[in-house]
């Protein structure tokens, strides 16, 4: 017997963690999704969740054509422009640092970015192209450092501090791995971390699965198949919550692909997840049943789940538009200094009028950040 339990260990530690301790769903967090009534709104408080507001200016040499998204990651934030398929990299007090622009078909380029992480912990960006099936990893100086060959078409990614990459898919492809896994810096496949009921095929694809909760773990959205929400460190996957929805999901439509069904013939028969945010002490996640759409928020210290609400904006300066991201525990709004001039008068008037109240130094092509951070 002590013979065998030697080669069990020795076998963990040779396959780079491919033990990895798997979900527990018996002790999730439940969270009660109700989609079939519209109850009366309960007001939620912005000053009940935000403790402070800060703002932080940019300063960048060109114009970003479209911002697509900001990640703050070690101290620097990493702002994605679609239109440039580049990333600007500035310091924590808004300096610029940095600019990764490789985008062609040369042997250290990349020709989409369909996704990025940062290293948490060295600073190096990894570029993943989904139909290139291959992951580009470059230093925080844009040095390209190694190009990963994935075997199966991966539609999300996150970085480990490890340098292990998590790889998700979760439609069906035949002859595709399906589901959750990991792999090692070259591309080896190390394990495969949730795997999707082979009959299951409904899915309909979001901008992300993934919700970085800290620099060791990652947040995950399930599929319908068993509508949980997942906590992953590179040793570890633990089903942290089950949501649990009013509407039983036909069998007979989970084991279709939604392309080839009628949606509408089915609302308010069906429902699927749409995006999901996680801080600190709460949760936002936005659910539909193809009849209307809803955002869930979920209390974590008191347990509580609010299936119909409306915030209150009880704090002055808190906007919300155009775009919002969120990291840590903070909610950053993009404010640009100049909004587009198709945009209503009266927008472009609050919006002047606000950029003007900040009294904030702004150089030529800067973004301001408002920063909202949250109560821990």
């Amino acid at each position: 017997m002590k013979k065998i339990i030697f080669i069990i260990q020795i076998t963990c530690i040779v396959s780079l963690f491919s033990c990895v301790k798997k979900t527990e769903t018996n002790d999730s967090i439940a969270v009660n999704i109700n989609l079939k009534e519209n109850l009366a709104p309960k007001s939620i408080y912005y000053s009940d969740y935000i403790d402070s507001i800060s703002y932080v200016v940019l300063k960048n040499k060109n114009i970003i054509g479209n911002v697509k998204n900001i990640k703050y990651i070690n101290e620097k934030y990493y702002v994605y422009d679609g239109s440039a398929s580049s990333i600007l990299i500035f310091e924590k007090n808004g300096n610029y640092y940095n600019t990764l622009s490789m985008h062609g078909k040369g042997p250290n380029e990349y020709l989409t970015i369909d996704a990025f992480d940062v290293n948490p912990i060295t600073g190096d960006i990894s570029i993943l192209e989904v139909s290139s099936k291959r992951i580009t990893r470059y230093s925080i100086n844009g040095q390209m450092l190694k190009r990963i060959k994935i075997k199966n078409l991966a539609r999300y990614f996150a970085v480990f501090p490890s340098g292990n990459y998590l790889l998700f898919t979760p439609d069906y492809m035949e002859n595709n791995r399906r589901g959750l896994w990991k792999i090692n810096d070259n591309g080896k496949f190390i394990d495969q971390l949730l795997s999707i009921d082979t009959k299951h095929k409904f899915e309909i694809l979001k901008p992300n699965f993934f919700n970085r909760l800290n620099n060791d773990t990652i947040g995950l959205i399930g599929i319908e198949d068993k509508d949980e929400i997942y906590h992953i460190t590179d040793t570890n996957v633990k089903a942290k919550y089950k949501m649990k929805f009013d509407i039983d999901f036909p069998v007979k439509i989970k084991e279709k692909e939604s392309t080839t069904i009628d949606l509408g013939k089915y609302a308010g028969k069906i429902y699927t997840k749409d995006f999901y945010l996680e801080f600190k002490n709460l949760m936002l996640l936005a659910v539909s049943d193809f009849k209307k759409s809803k955002l869930i928020f979920f209390d974590k210290n008191k347990g509580e789940t609010i299936s119909d609400f409306e915030f209150i904006n009880n704090i002055d300066g808190v906007i919300g538009f155009p775009t919002s991201y969120y990291f840590e525990n903070k909610i950053v709004n993009n404010v640009p200094p100049v909004l587009p001039i198709n945009f209503p008068k009266e927008r472009k008037d609050f919006h002047n009028n606000f950029v003007d109240s900040l009294n904030i130094e702004m150089p030529k092509n800067s973004i301001i950040l408002q920063i909202l951070h949250l109560k821990n």
